[in-house]
């Protein structure tokens, strides 16, 4: 029993019991809600053999109720190949299906040439910072969800 009156028992319970963390980090997400919109974060090197692990978790994301006004910053992606991009492009059909959109932040030089070839620029906005991806939703707000 601990100091306070507490047995492990009851503290394994309370930690059992505790809510998640605000950020998840699963599949090499970090995931944050903040002021009304959902902050993703991919991280590291993103290849090929990985999209079905990522897009599986940008799926689960789209019921998200801030999920809707989505920003992906890619400032800690190093590589991302092409398979993970089309994930992303198929998150942003999946968000304006629910009458949402998708802000690109900070991808990296090498990154931002291949979103321009491919001719993404034409479905993503692409911002230098998160601050002006969420100043953008301020101005620029989803439609709540359907009923």
């Amino acid at each position: 029993m601990a100091d306070d009156g507490i047995s492990a028992d009851e503290l394994q319970a309370l930690i059992a019991r505790a809510p998640a963390p605000p950020q998840d980090r699963r599949y090499g997400l970090e995931v944050e809600r903040r002021d009304g919109c959902l902050i993703i974060r991919p991280s590291g090197t993103l290849m090929q053999s990985e999209p079905s692990e990522f897009e599986g978790r940008l799926v689960d994301l789209v019921g998200d109720a801030s999920a809707r006004n989505s920003v992906i910053d890619l400032a800690q992606v190093q590589y991302m190949s092409s398979a993970v991009l089309g994930c992303l492009v198929g998150y942003l059909h999946r968000i304006k299906d629910h009458q949402g959109q998708v802000l690109l932040v900070r991808p990296p030089d090498k990154m931002l040439r291949m979103i321009e070839i491919l001719g993404l620029t034409q479905i993503f906005l692409v911002v230098d910072d998160l601050d002006t991806a969420i100043a953008y939703y301020r101005v620029n707000p989803s439609p709540a969800a359907p009923p």
